[in-house]
């Protein structure tokens, strides 16, 4: 089996005893002693990745998560993942690792979608009852049972793609030419990529395109009304386009 982190793996244990007495009945604290890193030299406090946990281990992330509640039920310790975590196991080798890879961002994608697209719900119920002042509470309260009772008929197809504006194409090949250069991955560079090209059509600001220098741009957000990532999968088949048509 394969422990495959996703997003954010790494977290944070709090000993509330001497972790070194703990570790004598329980192995898992062992690992996380040696192998951790200590936020303060003083502390209880140690930073570790759960898939390297489980690997120096030999524990599969069940057996982790079962370990760290009893742990935890017994107040001898805390865990707190450092950022959304999420881990696949996978059984046995696939055949085809690009079909299982394409099938997983596929799914993560619909449930982005229609997370998305309920809150989207959820907003617009909320500004009309808080537009109809008075009566907001029945109009917060109908809202809640129809979005329960009906979810189908409220929630619209989360698989159903938007409309892409006519003009989209145009303006990301606009930007790939005038930005090729970042193409050439060198390590001083920010890589070009579809979702850094759709991060700044919709004003998003990150590490490598920061808005402080990327703001200046007349495409920062000049499509903020589209899907992220309609824009990010328009914006990757571009720039597989220009590299085998431009740069040959």
């Amino acid at each position: 089996s394969l422990l495959q982190p996703l997003v954010g793996h790494m977290c944070e244990f709090s000993f509330f005893k001497p972790p070194q007495e703990l570790a004598e009945n329980v192995p898992l604290v062992e690992h996380i002693i040696k192998h951790g890193k200590k936020k303060v030299a003083s502390s209880g406090i140690y930073h570790i990745e759960i898939h390297k946990l489980a690997e120096l281990s030999k524990m599969s992330l069940l057996q982790i998560q079962e370990t760290v509640h009893i742990m935890q039920q017994m107040k001898h310790a805390r865990c707190e993942l450092q950022g959304n975590s999420l881990c696949y196991r996978i059984w046995e080798t696939p055949k085809n690792k690009r079909s299982i890879a394409q099938q997983i961002a596929s799914r993560l994608h619909q449930a982005f979608k229609s997370e998305k697209t309920r809150l989207g719900f959820l907003h617009g119920l909320l500004s009309k009852a808080h537009e109809a002042s008075s009566d907001g509470d029945r109009v917060l309260k109908d809202g809640i049972v129809a979005y329960f009772d009906s979810d189908a008929s409220l929630i619209e197809n989360t698989d159903e793609e938007e409309d892409v504006d006519r003009f989209l194409q145009r303006d990301i090949r606009v930007f790939i030419q005038a930005n090729r250069h970042l193409l050439q991955r060198k390590p001083s560079m920010p890589p070009l990529t579809g979702r850094a090209i759709a991060r700044v059509l919709q004003g998003i600001s990150s590490p490598s395109y920061p808005a402080y220098i990327w703001g200046r741009n007349t495409m920062w957000k000049r499509y903020i009304h589209l899907d992220f990532e309609v824009i990010a999968k328009l914006a990757t088949k571009e720039i597989i386009w220009h590299i085998n048509n431009k740069l040959k």
